[in-house]
């Protein structure tokens, strides 16, 4: 019954401050403006996404030749990026699938307004981390020493049974208040999502949105814990404000950020240029072993009787298409087909376990941020938030593991269809291989009207949808299991900071 009271007192003057009053207007102007701003983007990202994908699929669906398909994939904006845009926006959404390369990083942002591009989202993920976080510590840094420098203190320890009492509910009810203007703005941004923005969720995308509002309050009432045991640590409330303040500051900003300029201080990444050499060296060493046996390939048809080849002949570039042309032409191709699909994919590969280093010492560099984030509360709302949202770099990377299957797939249909060695003719002609190699099928093929020597691609029909694997392209979903550890984290921070508190409390000088 005693507690009770307490909490309705100490709510009640809560309520009546100018602190109320200002976390309240602040926090729902900057929630429902970020989520009408953001809501809006989102609308043109995932209308840009719908156009650029069914053109992306239009194309490939009207490849005529199996050596001229490269298919595009996707990756769909998350509608829970409105509350915690993270990674996406900067990694790219789109992969182009290519033989003689493994996709290792994406491209093209959906995102046409390049205002929100350049400056940072301010989100939900971020009214929390900045705003909610610093309102806990206005509303509670002078808790105790406020009273006691108003007279109040003494009489209240004299009469309450139990300072523990008085205490625990000074944190309930800074955590109540500071929970009403939190939901309020987040209710009122869901209202505009839903009804201005017309956007909706799934069953698991509303669970996701509720952890997060739990995770925010959970992350509000760290602060709360801390203002609170700042101010029954000292005796001022002017100490208890700017020790409040610096702790807030470490916590929110000078951590965080101060582990990012560590890690790419002291765990430097390799320089990108290694790659880059890489790719040089090996296109100079694959072109330096097929001009010397091509170039002997090319005499042997010549000397066999009459070269002609119709279309484009290249050993540097993947595109090699060819209409028809004769036997010898065919034989040439054939070769070189063989030839070039082993060291050009070969290539990639070297290239790629070069980019599994540089990806795996990025990592490594991730995790020495982390790890020095780990006092930090903001580093484990931002986790939260994003693994929630699917925008954090796992989802990045998990996109592009997808795209990288997809590849694997498709070359694995090339290679049981034999374009690489056996069909290698089919691969850039629709010219059945036994046709090619006859000499009577080609003068057949001549002698018919319909016969054309130039490139006439107008003329074929496309290939069909059976070259092509099926690609995962679900939007990303909630991590639910990478939330548990750092909303742990957050809980035991509250308990620590609480019990602190709680101890120097017992022990305070109320006099």
């Amino acid at each position: 019954m005693m507690f009770r009271v307490l909490l309705w007192k100490e709510i009640r003057e809560h309520l009546i401050t100018f602190r109320f009053a200002a976390a309240l207007v602040t926090t729902f102007v900057l929630v429902v403006v970020s989520v009408w701003v953001l809501g809006d983007d989102f609308q043109r990202r995932r209308d840009n996404y719908t156009k650029i994908s069914e053109e992306a699929a239009r194309a490939t669906g009207e490849v005529k030749i199996p050596s001229m398909l490269e298919p595009i994939v996707h990756y769909p904006p998350s509608p829970l990026g409105i509350f915690a845009s993270g990674e996406e926006k900067a990694l790219g959404n789109a992969v182009r699938i290519q033989r003689w390369e493994v996709p290792s990083e994406a491209t093209d942002s959906l995102t046409d307004n390049p205002l929100l591009t350049a400056i940072p989202s301010f989100d939900l993920l971020a009214v929390f981390t900045l705003i909610t976080s610093l309102f806990g510590i206005i509303l509670t840094y002078d808790s105790i020493t406020g009273e006691k420098e108003r007279g109040t203190l003494r009489q209240m320890c004299a009469t309450v049974a139990g300072r523990w009492r008085l205490y625990a509910a000074k944190f309930v009810a800074g955590v109540v208040v500071l929970s009403i203007p939190t939901i309020l703005s987040f209710v009122s941004g869901l209202v505009v999502l839903r009804f201005i923005h017309n956007i909706n969720f799934g069953s698991a995308q509303w669970f996701a949105i509720v952890f997060m509002l739990g995770a925010g309050l959970l992350f509000g009432a760290v602060f709360i814990a801390l203002g609170l045991m700042c101010s029954a640590l000292v005796n001022r409330s002017p100490t208890a404000l700017i020790l409040s303040l610096l702790l807030w500051a470490l916590g929110v900003l000078i951590i965080p950020l101060g582990a990012v300029s560590l890690a790419t201080a002291f765990h430097k990444l390799p320089p990108h240029s290694e790659i880059i050499k890489l790719q040089k060296v090996t296109a100079d060493e694959v072109n330096a072993e097929i001009d010397p046996q091509f170039g002997k390939e090319i005499d042997k048809a010549r000397a066999a009787g009459g070269l002609d080849i119709n279309g484009a002949l290249s050993t540097e570039a993947p595109g090699i298409y060819l209409l028809d042309g004769n036997p010898n032409a065919f034989n040439l191709y054939q070769v070189l087909i063989r030839m070039m699909e082993r060291l050009w994919q070969g290539r990639a590969e070297r290239i790629w376990n070069l980019e599994k280093e540089h990806e795996a010492r990025l990592r490594e560099q991730r995790d020495f941020v982390n790890m020095f984030s780990s006092p930090a509360p903001a580093f484990y709302l931002r986790d939260i938030f994003t693994s929630l949202a699917g925008t954090d770099y796992s989802s990045h990377a998990s996109f592009l593991e997808r795209a990288r299957r997809f590849r694997s797939g498709m070359l694995r249909i090339f290679r049981e269809k034999g374009y690489f060695d056996r069909n290698a003719i089919e691969f850039i002609s629709r010219v059945p291989q036994e046709e090619a190699l006859s000499e009577q099928k080609f003068a057949a093929r001549q002698a018919s009207p319909g016969y054309r020597e130039s490139l006439d691609l107008d003329s074929l029909e496309p290939l069909g949808s059976d070259l092509i694997p099926a690609f995962e392209s679900s939007a990303s979903t909630p991590h639910f299991q990478d939330t548990i550890r750092p909303a742990a984290v957050l809980m035991f921070m509250v308990l620590l900071f609480f019990s602190v508190g709680q101890v120097a409390f017992i022990r305070y000088d109320v006099r």
